[in-house]
């Protein structure tokens, strides 16, 4: 509380002089710098904005029936790779059996 009031005095002392001072950049040095840290960017999206502006148009419904749309179609795609990968190794083992 007296940094705070410190501060002011100062200000109010540079006003009377005529001085011109930054408002933005405080005198005093913060006495708490974890608070200063914790201000973190948001975390980054991987889907396209455009993608994104499009969800927010849609209405809650036609969203979700979109969301469920494009986790069947991941879900669908890990299995066609989870077949990929067993043929893979089924022809690997087949071809060091040989050998």
């Amino acid at each position: 509380m007296k940094a705070l009031e410190k501060e002011y005095h100062e200000e109010l002392k540079m006003e009377l002089q005529g001085m011109r001072y930054n408002a933005s950049k405080p005198l005093i040095q913060s006495s708490n710098p974890v608070a200063e840290t914790t201000d973190q960017a948001p975390p980054v999206s991987s889907e396209d904005p455009e993608e994104i502006m499009a969800k927010t148009t849609m209405s809650r419904k036609k969203r979700g029936l979109y969301e469920a749309i494009q986790i069947n179609k991941k879900r669908k795609q890990d299995a066609v790779e989870l077949l990929k990968s067993r043929k893979k190794k089924h022809v690997e083992s087949q071809k060091s059996g040989k050998e």
